[in-house]
């Protein structure tokens, strides 16, 4: 699915009234989902994967409601985290896991 089909299936679901201060609060609450599951998974061992794709839609859907809600497009903010993403690897600043080269792993992790 493209981005401006799923942003035109979406408006569906976006009630009339909806507040960016409720769907600030609503992703908070969904990003939280996806932790919680991610949590079953490496304490108690749990298999989450299903649970996990399924608040990442959320996520997702939210995602894409503030997008329109503050007239950007989701191919906007796409192209956005793209553009930022090869800057910072550009500059060579960031490892892998997105710290600044001048922090070692090890070291953040406490070892």
């Amino acid at each position: 699915m493209l981005a401006r089909e799923f942003e035109y299936r979406i408006k569906r679901f976006f009630e009339e009234g909806t507040t960016e201060e409720t769907l600030f609060a609503g992703l908070a609450s969904e990003v939280g989902e996806v932790m919680q599951s991610r949590v079953k998974e490496t304490r108690k061992g749990m298999e989450c994967t299903a649970e996990i794709l399924d608040e990442l839609g959320d996520v997702l859907w939210y995602i894409c409601a503030i997008a329109q809600a503050r007239n950007y497009s989701l191919e906007e903010v796409m192209k956005d985290v793209i553009e930022k993403l090869t800057k910072r690897d550009n500059q060579n600043h960031f490892d892998a896991y997105g710290f600044y080269k001048e922090v070692s792993l090890p070291f953040v992790l406490g070892n």
